[in-house]
């Protein structure tokens, strides 16, 4: 009967831990199906949010703090902000940033979106942040490449 009872509650645990990873995949494929449609810095704020809702649910996932942190690097390229608009994105992306390295130190991914943060950085004010950014933009690229030589967003 212990056995009987022992099994029953593997088989519980497992079937919910494996409906709440893909109620998880379910909802980061939707909430990524919207990048298509946005367009504008209220569209990629409202995803952001989204991705905010996720990262909230799932502690230990880094993915929905790395496409929040995209929302925001993309953000800050837009033509319509004033520089300090685009930094106080780019400071929430950084947040993210340190908050996927927590989790996940050893993955390329969270050293590419590093590097892009940097360069959003660097487009801000190009004259005042080139000699500060660019090796800060080559180091992450470097890391990300030493971790993943193959991997295409670092390499581009």
């Amino acid at each position: 009967m212990k056995k009987t009872t022992l099994f029953a509650c593997a088989i519980l645990i497992a079937t919910l831990a494996m409906g709440s990873d893909e109620k998880y995949y379910q909802k980061m494929g939707e909430t990524l199906s919207e990048f298509s449609s946005c367009s504008t810095v209220e569209d990629f704020q409202n995803l952001a949010n989204k991705f905010r809702v996720i990262a909230n649910v799932e502690k230990e996932e880094w993915l929905p703090l790395y496409y929040e942190a995209h929302c925001y690097v993309l953000i800050s390229f837009m033509g319509d902000l004033s520089a300090q608009q685009k930094d106080a994105y780019l400071d929430k992306a950084s947040g993210l940033i340190e908050s996927m390295t927590e989790l996940a130190p050893n993955e390329a991914e969270v050293q590419v979106m590093t590097a892009f943060d940097y360069t959003g950085n660097l487009v801000v004010n190009p004259p005042q942040r080139a000699m500060s950014t660019t090796p800060l933009i080559h180091a992450a690229i470097t890391k990300a490449l030493a971790i993943e030589p193959t991997n295409p967003r670092a390499i581009f």
